[in-house]
């Protein structure tokens, strides 16, 4: 149990953290969103985890049914990050749908891996049991980080070029110390795109239209593969626990 525990929860921020670097991205960057917007618009994640995390300790330490509450847990939370990459989220609505499916998948799963944690470490070492609990999220957090961004940035480089040298051409007769600037700004990430349309003057207004939707293009199709990869991870890692987790938080003494 204390290991299930452990690897649920870093699997849930894994997931957390890779959709919050992707997410607010898409809607800073595709809705248009500004980050305050954004952040509120996280408020169905917020409290799905919040309300579904009482439920799900009550559940597994009730029943005795802590494999099916995480497993499903994580199950609930692939699903939703799943749907985000495949399904074309072109309305908010959409995004808070799915995000509602991950928050109770989130919640059900969160409580009751700390729990299983902290109950089945000694009184004595309960802080290091903390610290387990800890680390595991430090960690899935950070794969969740990377793998989100790596295959988001390898992605969007692969796939802008044609743009920014399409850009670079078109700005490099008037300055072309400028153009360079532009080129590498469009090339780094759909943010400087955005921000290189946004400082053209009115009468470029066709090229920064084209700039932003050659920018928006590069950026879509790895932003689904890499939900979809996360998804594909925490899926996984659902099969896993449903074999690994026992049924019980704290199995009877013989």
């Amino acid at each position: 149990a204390f290991a299930a525990g452990s690897v649920s929860v870093m699997l849930q921020f894994l997931a957390s953290f890779g959709l919050f670097f992707l997410i607010l991205q898409q809607l800073q960057l595709v809705f248009g969103y500004s980050p305050l917007k954004s952040a509120v618009a996280l408020f169905p994640l917020v409290l799905g985890v919040g309300s579904f995390a009482l439920i799900g300790n009550w559940i597994a330490v009730r029943f005795d049914s802590l494999r099916f509450v995480i497993s499903i847990g994580i199950a609930m939370t692939a699903a939703g990050v799943i749907a985000l990459g495949v399904f074309d989220i072109d309305v908010y609505w959409k995004v808070a749908v799915m995000l509602g499916v991950c928050a109770v998948g989130m919640g059900l799963a969160m409580a009751p891996s700390t729990t299983a944690i902290m109950s089945n470490t000694p009184v004595d070492n309960q802080g290091v049991g903390s610290a387990v609990n800890d680390t595991a999220r430090e960690i899935g957090a950070a794969i969740g980080i990377a793998l989100a961004g790596s295959i988001m940035a390898a992605g969007y480089e692969s796939r802008i070029g044609p743009t920014a040298d399409a850009a670079a051409a078109k700005i490099s007769p008037i300055d072309p110390d400028a153009a360079a600037a532009a080129d590498e700004a469009i090339r780094n990430s759909m943010a400087g795109a955005v921000k290189v349309s946004d400082q053209l003057p009115p009468m470029a207004s066709s090229l920064a239209d084209e700039i932003t939707a050659g920018a928006r293009a590069a950026f879509e199709e790895p932003l689904q593969t890499s939900f979809v990869v996360l998804g594909s991870v925490l899926a996984v890692g659902a099969v896993f626990l449903g074999w690994f987790t026992p049924r019980k938080v704290v199995e009877d003494a013989l």
